[in-house]
This record gives structure tokens, C-alpha cells and sequence, in this order.
């Protein structure tokens, strides 16, 4: 199994996976205002995290003051983000559908499993989490973060914050799942969905056609100072390319990042700079591949569909796809359910 996993437990604290033991699955995800009134308390939470804003030493006891600050003056801008998608974030309703589906999965294969939602910025927050995990009376818990791809800022992030209500027993029991960026069935996610467009194209087009993997961004720093993520997308992109390859589809492709903050550098190439560099190279189809996002959410429904759409238009592009994420499409919570299933047998 390619993942990074750890268990804080002994083996003979852990009993083996038996199908009558309760299991609680907690899916770890960033979460999303649900409506535009929560925009704001949602920027602030972000902003509020020292992982996620990661400050001198010397500012970090006003590091509340300044995310209400940072929340205040990006409120506006991002509450019309939002309206162009609905008026609040789908992810909370997509990942519940989607634990749903995965525990329907186990459940039918007379797994006893619970399955819970953590937003880390947004409801239901790590507090509700451990009190459903606590009502069941688990004997396993497995946090699995829906970031593919691990990095401090996100999967750290979100591990840390339910640590912090769990107790020490319960931590002994708990598996951590902190890195499944190049497990099959995920791979296969993007494989099959490519393989599907491309096939579309007639051969003229296909010699004309990109593959853009856009992945979110990080500041450029974190990755000096030790954070793994980019090593980790970049390791996917071309787990992905090659299975391409050997199903026949030779495209060229280019892996870039999106959705940056603030005035630091953050890891590049752009996703919009990489757009107009590859229309100004004679590129006529750009496939857009949101690596690492498996909802939908603000950085797919509006900076992917409408900015970078916009921009693929205005020079020249004919022809922008997205290729569809995850969300709680039925195959995709078979192969999530399969990988927890090894998960739970390993134990």
C-alpha cells in the first residue's frame, strides 16, 4: 500500500480487525462558510492557524488580532467568490454524502463502522467529531484526511486539531492516515477521467492538447523549511502521466499551483501564468486536472470554472476542460472503502 500511515499504539494494545468491532472513521477536510453570514468567521478561523499562517515569533501573540483583520478587509472579495457559486460552499454536503457512501460500502460487507465529518475551519468542527467517535464506543479510530497529498499546513493542520480532544487512550487506539497521493485507486481517479476526455479529441487535436495539473498552492517557504507537499504532487503527476502512457494517451503536461495568498512567493509555476504561456506556444486544449481537491469547493466551482476559463478564452485557448473531481461519485467511495478496508485488516 503507497500511503504513510502510523498507528500510536503497541500491536497488543490494538485488538486485530475483527468485523464486530466498532470502527469510527473520521474524514479530516478543510471545511467552508455554508452561507455567505459565515464567510468571515471562516476567513478568521484560517487565518487564526499558525500552520497556516506561520509567523515570526515576535507577532505570533497577535496573530488573532491580525486574521480579523485579514478577515475583515478579504470579506467582501471573497463573500462575491461565493455568490458566484451558490452562495456558500457544497463541501460539507459532499463530504458527508460521500461518508455515507463509504460506510455503506463497509457496512454491507459486515464491516461495524461510523463514519465523521471534521471540518478544520468550519462546522462540524473536531469537538463533534470525537464526541460521535465516544458515543460509539470504538475500539479503532482512523483519521483520514481528504488531502491526498500531505503537507503541515493542511493534513498536519487538521491532524493536530483532533488530537487535541482526543485522551491518551483514545490516541492509543487511533490509525493516522497522513499520505494516499499515489494509492491506486486514486491515481486511477484521474487516469480513467483524462483517458475519458482525451478520447473525445480527434488525433489533429491531440497534437495540440496540454494536460494542466493544478494543484494548491503553498508558500514557497514552508517547502524550504522541510513541508514535503510539493515532492508529494509531483510524485503523483508523473504516477499519473505514466499509467497514461502505457494506456496510450502521450500528452505533454505541466504541473503548476493555484489559489496564492498574500504578497510572499509561493510555489510556481502559476496556473494563470502557465495558461498564457501555453497559449502563446500554439497549445488549442487545455485539460485542467485539480490535483489534490476531491471536492469541490471554491479554488474548482469558481477560480478554476470561471477565472482561469476566462483567461484560457481571452488568449486564445479553444478549448478548456476541467476534468471532473471525485466529490461522492459511487466508484470512487468503492476505492476509498477498499483502502480503509486494508486499513482496518492491517491494524
Amino acid at each position: 500500500m503507497q500511503s504513510e500511515i502510523s498507528n500510536e499504539s503497541s500491536a497488543s494494545d490494538v485488538p486485530g480487525s475483527k468485523r464486530h468491532e466498532c470502527v469510527s472513521i473520521v474524514f479530516l477536510q478543510m471545511g467552508g462558510p455554508s452561507d455567505l453570514s459565515q464567510v468571515r468567521p471562516f476567513l478568521k478561523a484560517l487565518f487564526s492557524d499558525p500552520m497556516i499562517i506561520q509567523l515570526p515569533v515576535v507577532l505570533k501573540p497577535i496573530q488573532p488580532f491580525l486574521a480579523s483583520l485579514i478577515a475583515t478587509i478579504r470579506t467582501k472579495g471573497t463573500k462575491e467568490m461565493y455568490t458566484q457559486i451558490g452562495g456558500g460552499s457544497p463541501i460539507l454536503e459532499i463530504t458527508s454524502k460521500l461518508g455515507k457512501n463509504v460506510e455503506a460500502v463497509l457496512r454491507e460487507r459486515k464491516h461495524k463502522v461510523n463514519i465523521a465529518v471534521s471540518m478544520r475551519y468550519s462546522s462540524p468542527r473536531a469537538d463533534h467529531a470525537v464526541e460521535q467517535i465516544r458515543k460509539n464506543k470504538s475500539s479503532k479510530i482512523i483519521l483520514f484526511p481528504l488531502y491526498p497529498h500531505y503537507s503541515e499546513a493542511t493534513t498536519g493542520s487538521s491532524i493536530e486539531d483532533i488530537e487535541k480532544h482526543l485522551s491518551t487512550e483514545e490516541k492509543a487506539k487511533t490509525i493516522i492516515v497522513h499520505d494516499w497521493s499515489t494509492a491506486p485507486f486514486y491515481v486511477d481517479w484521474w487516469v480513467s477521467k483524462i483517458a475519458e476526455k482525451a478520447r473525445t479529441l480527434a488525433s489533429t487535436e491531440l497534437k495540440k492538447t496540454h494536460i494542466l495539473f493544478s494543484a494548491h498552492g503553498l508558500p514557497i517557504k514552508y517547502v524550504k523549511n522541510g513541508d514535503p507537499y510539493r515532492e508529494k504532487v509531483e510524485l503523483a503527476t508523473k504516477t499519473i502521466i505514466k499509467e497514461l502512457e502505457s494506456r496510450g494517451i502521450n500528452l505533454s503536461y505541466t504541473l503548476s499551483f493555484q489559489s496564492k495568498v498574500g504578497p510572499v512567493e509561493w510555489l510556481k509555476p502559476y496556473t494563470d501564468e502557465v495558461i498564457e504561456n501555453l497559449a502563446v506556444e500554439g497549445m488549442e486544449t487545455i485539460l485542467v486536472v485539480p490535483l489534490g481537491f476531491v471536492s469541490d469547493h471554491v479554488e474548482t466551482l469558481f477560480e478554476i470554472d470561471h477565472l482561469y476559463r476566462e483567461l484560457a478564452e481571452s488568449v486564445g485557448i479553444k478549448r478548456f476542460e476541467r476534468i471532473p473531481v471525485p466529490n461522492a461519485d459511487a466508484s470512487f467511495a468503492k476505492g476509498l472503502a477498499d483502502y480503509i478496508e486494508e486499513l482496518m485488516r492491517d491494524a
